[in-house]
């Protein structure tokens, strides 16, 4: 007799509930975010009050995507490379639920934070200048687009460009 061999149990899980499965992973991916991100913001900030003061705009906002958004795509790129390989699916509809929850995040934290500071809700949407506000959005989508890319490539066998 013959035993089928042994799967780890978020193998077992992922196919019979796949989005389920890149849900919760999306939540966990935004823990890490949520966690990541206070710390990130105190530099980023700094190095932006100093370019502004110097009257640098252009350097003020890539000092401030760099230091603040920079290593949360980079969280992002190696989660999906995890989310992607454990669910053996790298569609655009697959990318888009991992991103669910961290967009959901961002709403419901900048409807908090309007509210606390007691303007109304969406007043963060129009916030000056708006790199503070947007890149938010387009981090983890991408990083995690990217990383689909990436497992999609490794799958079709592709050969690393030299």
């Amino acid at each position: 007799m013959q035993h089928p061999p042994p799967t780890h149990p978020l193998t077992a899980f992922a196919a019979r509930h796949p989005l389920l499965l890149v849900l919760l992973l999306g939540c966990v991916l935004t823990g890490l975010c949520a966690l990541a991100g206070p710390l990130l913001t105190p530099p980023a900030l700094a190095r932006w009050t100093f370019h502004i003061r110097e009257e640098d705009e252009m350097r003020a906002l890539l000092g401030l995507i760099g230091i603040r958004h920079l290593p949360i795509f980079l969280l992002a790129v190696t989660a999906g490379q995890v989310i992607f390989r454990l669910v053996r699916n790298t569609a655009p509809r697959t990318v888009a639920s991992a991103s669910l929850p961290y967009l959901l995040y961002l709403i419901v934290q900048g409807v908090l934070d309007s509210s606390a500071a007691g303007e109304a809700p969406f007043s963060w949407v129009t916030y000056e200048p708006a790199y503070f506000i947007w890149p938010h959005f387009l981090t983890v989508p991408l990083g995690l687009a990217a990383a689909a890319h990436m497992v999609a490539r490794a799958r079709r066998g592709a050969p690393d460009s030299q």
